[in-house]
């Protein structure tokens, strides 16, 4: 990495350009009634820090797998850095909209294998958007629809390994029709143990995170309970190094040369 032209950024600094970011991708969302809702350990954040998880350096938020396609298509026309499954390099099943004036060091095995194929400056601090899927009511289908989405999730991890373009294409062509699935029963594919009600993530409350108005379940103490059981405690300072992404984050202080 090149660092004439950039600047180290602190953790301050980090947090507030990833708060601007959200705030423009909540806009875009909401004037497109794409509906969201604050997540995993941003939902954390907001319920026990009313913000940031203080050692936690992202945002992470859900919508319903049947809206990916219009979230792709309505960032694309606004010309955002927008990484899903159908950008030619990127292989993750997280959908991720960066901010470009910004390059990350990666402190994560699984996103550096997924972005490896990335020039530098592709890569910038990241909103992560979690697709959530619904499983039917029938206790059979159920098991059958798991069974593809853990088929699905196989076939992308060798595609990864392997850079295979025919393996992202059957990866697509199985979510497209797994977003096609209804029932009341969700999850996100970042884990298949923990099943939420769809009532309890789409009765939503206006809530604050630091100083931005968003939505987070009405039911979040117990949501955070099913997905980290003590959601009350504060962990040990080793297990608080899993939550850091990234290693370093740079601000571009001038266009980068090629």
């Amino acid at each position: 990495m090149n660092k004439k032209n950039l600047e180290l950024l602190n953790s301050s600094d980090v947090k507030e350009r990833l708060l601007k970011l959200t705030t423009v991708i909540i806009d875009v969302l909401e004037a497109n009634k794409i509906d969201y809702t604050i997540f995993y350990g941003s939902l954390l954040g907001s319920v026990r820090h009313k913000g940031f998880i203080p050692w936690d350096d992202d945002i992470d938020i859900i919508v319903d797998a049947k809206d990916i396609k219009k979230l792709r298509t309505v960032f694309k026309s606004k010309k955002a850095k927008y990484y899903d499954s159908y950008h030619k390099s990127y292989f993750d099943w997280v959908v991720r909209i960066a901010d470009p004036t910004t390059i990350v060091k990666i402190n994560d095995d699984c996103l550096q294998a997924n972005h490896e194929d990335f020039d530098v400056n592709e890569l910038g601090l990241c909103l992560d958007i979690y697709p959530i899927y619904h499983l039917p009511k029938s206790e059979s289908l159920k098991k059958i629809v798991l069974f593809i989405h853990k088929v699905s999730s196989k076939i992308r991890g060798r595609s990864i390994s392997r850079r295979s373009m025919f393996g992202k294409f059957i990866v697509n062509f199985l979510d497209i029709n797994l977003a096609r699935v209804k029932g009341d029963t969700v999850f996100t594919k970042a884990d298949y143990n923990t099943f939420y009600s769809f009532k309890e993530i789409s009765d939503k409350v206006p809530a604050k995170f630091e100083h931005l108005d968003v939505q987070i379940p009405k039911e979040s103490k117990q949501i955070l309970s099913t997905r980290y059981g003590d959601w009350e405690r504060i962990p040990s300072e080793e297990e608080k190094e899993s939550w850091i992404h990234y290693e370093e984050t740079y601000a571009i202080t001038e266009k980068l040369k090629d």
